[in-house]
Parts: structure tokens; C-alpha cells; sequence
């Protein structure tokens, strides 16, 4: 037994020992890979010409996976100004008769689009890209009520740049140098930042919603399913909390009491008299009777109540691309 603590003791210092020189040379090639990504190429004709290949062949990527895009989204329909507050009014008359009574609607309904209820949209371009965020608001609203959510208790969108007006000029470089200052000698002028161009227009949607925990799987399910969903969506916010956060108190809990004989559901008591001894037998009838249900016994305490929701859903529209 001593001899084999000590063959037991040494194994283990041996492995420790590899293991710790292991470890020293996994951390010595690990810091030379993270120097060598994070230097800079070698001004070589070989080097250069690599990069260039790596350039053109991720740009060529680039650009095919944009025409892709630009396939599967859905085309805009031209609108007038005219044309989309009717949409818009027959798609709210849409929705309010396909909720009906199982799913509930905000009183005043709009998709989010209250104000052009009543006005007009500025321009045919504004009521063109509206109509189009419109029909995706009221897609995803035709899958909440597909899905059997029990109310849909608030509904907003963020705006679209063309309904806020121009954007707002770009802030100057920062420059420590006086105004009208020249820059010292030898020091050239910083160059322009390159202003990159817009690939992704995101329109945000947000959803105040009351369900249970089907429907509200069956809702994230088809909102990533490109067969049930034919816009782009990505679900950038999910909160879930219960109904009821407590639970009810002891005080609370009732229980019906038995129900008294001679009451609906009772057997009747047989009548009473004497019987005559020369009467015939009377034929037995055997009758058998559909089980009732036994008087409840016990109250769900946990379990009964719904979900609040809080969804907030992007809706991407890849733009085409500015010309050069």
C-alpha cells in the first residue's frame, strides 16, 4: 500500500507538471495568433494582391445576398394619398370583424395610425411608403388573432423618416483648432469621414398583448415562419409576466357546499305506503343512470390566470441600392 501512495503521489506530480507546460504553450501560440491577427499586413505585392481577392470576393457576397433580399420582400404598390386613408379604413374594418368576440380591440384602433384617420398623408411618396408599413402592421395583427390571443390591449409603430420631414444635418468633425485657425505644417487636414450607405430601413412595432401561453407560442412560431409571415420581422423585445402576480388568500378560497336532497341532480326518495300483500310483484326495471358529477372538493389556486405581453417586433425593408 505505501508503495503504490507513492507511485499514486508521483503519477499525479507528472501530470501536473505536463499539464502546467501544456498550458504555458497553449497560452504562448494563442497570444502569438491574437498578435499576428492584430497586425498589420506586410506592404508585399503577394499581400496585396490577397487582400484584394478577399475584398472583391466578400463584396461579390455582399451584393448577391442584397439582390436576394430584394426578391423575396414584398414590392410596393404606388399609392395616393386618397387610396391609403381607404386602406387603411377597410383594413381596420377587416381586423375589428375577423377579432369578433375572441379576440379584444383597443376602442379607438388604428394600427398605430390614428392621425391619417382623419388627414392625409403630406405626399403620394409618403402615402407609397406608409401603405406599405401598413400592410406589414396588418399582417402581423391578422397572425395575434389567428394565434387566439384573448385581447390585444395596445398597438404602436414608430415613424417613418418621411413623416418627420428632413433629417437633421450631419455634425461637424470635431477639430481642436480655432475657427479660421490653419492647420500646422506638415500636419495634413484630416480627411472626411465616408458616409456609408443605407442598406436597412427598421420600423418598429409595438404590441400590448393578454394570452396564454399557446397562443402566444403559436404567434412567435408563425412570426418566424416565412410561409405564415411574407414581411421581414425580428422580434427585438419579448416581456412576459403573470395576470395575477400574488397568489389569492386563504380567506378568499370557497368551496360550494353539497347540494341538499330533493335538489336538481338528486335522486328522488321513494314514496311511502303499504304495500298490498295480494298485489303482484311489480317487474324490476333496471335503469342505469349517467354517472354525476361529484360536488368539487377543491379551487384552483395557481394556474387559471393569462400572460401580459410585451412585444416589440422590427419590420426590416432592405432598400435598393443609391446610385453611384
Amino acid at each position: 500500500m505505501v508503495v503504490g501512495g507513492l507511485g499514486l503521489v508521483a503519477l499525479l506530480v507528472t501530470s501536473y507538471m505536463g499539464f502546467t507546460s501544456s498550458m504555458e504553450q497553449f497560452e504562448t501560440a494563442s497570444n502569438a495568433v491574437a498578435t499576428l491577427k492584430g497586425a498589420k499586413l506586410f506592404p508585399s505585392e503577394e499581400n496585396v494582391k490577397e487582400k484584394e481577392a478577399a475584398v472583391a470576393e466578400y463584396e461579390n457576397a455582399v451584393k448577391t445576398l442584397g439582390t436576394v433580399l430584394l426578391k423575396l420582400q414584398q414590392p410596393v404598390a404606388p399609392l395616393s394619398e386618397t387610396e391609403f386613408q381607404a386602406k387603411l379604413k377597410t383594413g381596420i374594418a377587416e381586423v375589428r370583424a375577423s377579432a369578433g368576440k375572441a379576440t379584444a380591440l383597443p376602442k379607438e384602433f388604428a394600427f398605430g395610425f390614428d392621425l391619417y384617420t382623419s388627414s392625409l398623408p403630406k405626399n403620394a411618396e409618403a402615402a407609397t411608403d406608409l401603405g406599405d408599413y401598413l400592410a406589414a402592421v396588418k399582417a402581423v395583427t391578422d397572425l395575434a388573432i389567428k394565434s387566439g390571443v384573448a385581447s390585444i390591449d395596445s398597438i404602436s409603430r414608430s415613424e417613418l423618416q418621411i413623416e418627420k420631414g428632413a433629417p437633421p444635418p450631419p455634425p461637424p468633425a470635431p477639430t481642436t483648432r480655432r475657427p479660421g485657425a490653419k492647420a500646422p505644417p506638415g500636419k495634413a487636414a484630416a480627411k472626411p469621414v465616408k458616409e456609408i450607405a443605407k442598406v436597412v430601413e427598421r420600423r418598429t412595432l409595438t404590441l400590448t398583448l393578454t394570452a396564454d401561453q399557446a397562443p402566444l407560442q403559436s404567434l412567435m412560431n408563425e412570426l418566424a415562419s416565412p410561409s405564415k409571415m411574407q414581411y421581414f420581422t425580428v422580434v427585438r423585445q419579448l416581456r412576459i409576466e403573470n395576470e395575477k402576480q400574488e397568489g389569492p388568500l386563504r380567506g378568499s378560497l370557497t368551496i360550494a357546499p353539497p347540494p341538499e336532497p330533493g335538489s336538481p341532480g338528486t335522486a328522488e326518495p321513494a314514496a311511502a305506503g303499504t304495500p298490498d300483500p295480494n298485489a303482484p310483484a311489480a317487474p324490476k326495471v333496471e335503469v342505469i343512470e349517467a354517472a354525476k358529477p361529484a360536488t368539487p372538493d377543491a379551487q384552483a389556486v395557481f394556474g387559471d390566470e393569462k400572460l401580459k405581453v410585451y412585444l416589440e417586433i422590427d419590420i426590416v425593408r432592405y432598400l435598393e441600392p443609391a446610385a453611384a
